[in-house]
């Protein structure tokens, strides 16, 4: 599909509602990092106690989202 949309000039813009967990972010940021079709990304912060749950969420700095480089999609539970 994200070929599809590439050829007509499509580009992505994934959803990041504040309802969606951080695993799914970042899964969303992987698609994000292989699309050649990549656009923006829609981010929500998360509250201090999802970060005390969740180890390894992205940073946000001046407006870009950065993956850590652990393996995998780079979040313990």
């Amino acid at each position: 599909m994200l070929i599809l949309a590439k050829h007509f000039g499509v580009r992505t813009a994934w959803h990041g509602p504040t309802d969606m967990n951080p695993v799914g972010h970042v899964a969303q940021m992987h698609m994000d990092l292989v699309s050649p079709n990549f656009g923006i990304q829609e981010w929500s912060e998360f509250a201090d106690s999802v970060h005390e749950v969740f180890e390894g969420i992205p940073k946000v700095k001046n407006g870009y989202a950065y993956v850590n480089d652990k393996p995998g999609f780079g979040i313990e539970i």
